[in-house]
């Protein structure tokens, strides 16, 4: 029988590791396989799941005219542009919402829908100055325990993914 982890979570015991997906290992995909509109085996999207402390994620809490995910907790984020390779799309999303640009930022899920790769999380720590960072009107910024998120404020894939994350699984697969 195999034992549950404890319900403690910390960004050490969460750092990525080089683990293997159905596709092969994680890695960032580099230019040579983006563009010339055939974007194959990318997500659409990108988000962050982003640190503020050991034990802590900054999440962002949506208004209910948001679209989309009304009135929901989500990671930072958004849709990747045609061309644009996913790292680059994280990276430019993080700067337009936060006006912040991480040194380091690793990949750390896979989401995917049915057989198609939907949502590429990242993962990074950022500093306690982000939690007084001024967003969007409506928009807030809200910082979390890990270990104690409230799973049924998030959309299904954020959920799903942020709970692969903390329990130390790259892929999460959903129905289509």
């Amino acid at each position: 029988m195999k034992q549950r982890r404890p319900a403690t979570y910390s960004f050490r015991e969460c750092r990525f590791e080089a683990r293997r997906c159905a596709e092969g290992p994680l890695m960032s995909i580099g230019r040579s396989e983006v563009g010339g509109g055939h974007d194959v085996g990318l997500p659409a999207f990108c988000c962050a799941i982003i640190w503020v402390s050991e034990t802590e994620l900054l999440l962002e809490s949506r208004p209910l005219f948001a679209w989309p995910m009304p009135a929901q907790l989500a990671c930072f984020g958004g849709n990747r542009e045609d061309g644009e390779t996913p790292l680059d799309c994280i990276r430019r999303e993080l700067h337009e919402e936060l006006r912040w640009r991480p040194r380091q930022i690793w990949l750390a899920v896979r989401l995917y829908v049915g057989n198609e790769p939907k949502v590429w999380f990242y993962e990074a720590k950022a500093p306690r100055r982000l939690l007084r960072v001024k967003i969007e009107p409506g928009f807030q910024v809200a910082v979390h325990r890990a270990d104690s998120l409230p799973f049924k404020a998030f959309s299904t894939w954020h959920a799903a993914a942020l709970r692969a994350r903390l329990l130390g699984q790259p892929c999460v697969h959903l129905p289509g």
